[in-house]
């Protein structure tokens, strides 16, 4: 199993903050102890290795924790160690988007198979969903729907306000466009 120079360190600045830490903090925390590197020939890679570390250690910790009854919160936003008390079987309930993290974060392979070019597509990736999930709120108002819908009341809302504002039935045609613009843009965010 291969070692990351980051682990004690972080889990050092987990201890000395009770109240926890951001990724943020924790690499900021690293960088004053001269842990943490900055190469600027590839802002990009670097911000990505740099993440993937520190992402792999508060994994690895969490994991390794739970013998000595601890357990660490890992977020972006806020890492933090709780000690574990006792519940019905004693399991921890993860849900599913942090075990896929995690088993991202500790596999190895995931920092050493990536490129520049894998990096830019992470991040378009990412930038895609965000503008999708905009897209998605301006889409739902223009229904009058609620966040939430499901694709049959999306179906069902489409289909009475474009015969509303359909241009042949007395409608405006602008509103019947943006009626049109906002089913496609779900359609299209549906099928992802």
């Amino acid at each position: 199993m291969r070692h990351n120079p980051l682990t004690a360190p972080i889990l050092k600045l987990l201890q000395e903050a009770p109240q926890g830490l951001s990724e943020f903090e924790i690499i900021r925390g690293l960088k004053g102890r001269g842990l943490y590197i900055d190469d600027l020939d590839d802002p990009a890679m670097t911000l990505f290795n740099g993440h993937f570390l520190v992402m792999n250690a508060l994994y690895a910790l969490q994991r390794d924790l739970l013998t000595d009854k601890i357990f660490l919160a890992v977020s972006p936003l806020q890492n933090r160690l709780h000690p574990m008390v006792a519940r019905g079987s004693g399991q921890l309930q993860a849900d599913a988007t942090d075990a896929a993290l995690s088993q991202y974060y500790l596999d190895w392979s995931n920092l050493d198979g990536m490129t520049p070019q894998g990096v830019d597509a992470l991040l378009d990736g990412f930038w895609l969903r965000f503008a999708g999930a905009e897209q998605a709120e301006d889409a739902l108002q223009v229904l009058e729907l609620k966040a939430g819908a499901d694709w049959a009341e999306i179906q069902m809302a489409y289909r009475r306000l474009a015969a509303r504002h359909h241009p042949d039935r007395g409608g405006a045609a602008v509103r019947f466009v943006r009626v049109r613009e906002a089913y496609e843009a779900l359609k299209t965010l549906h099928r992802q």
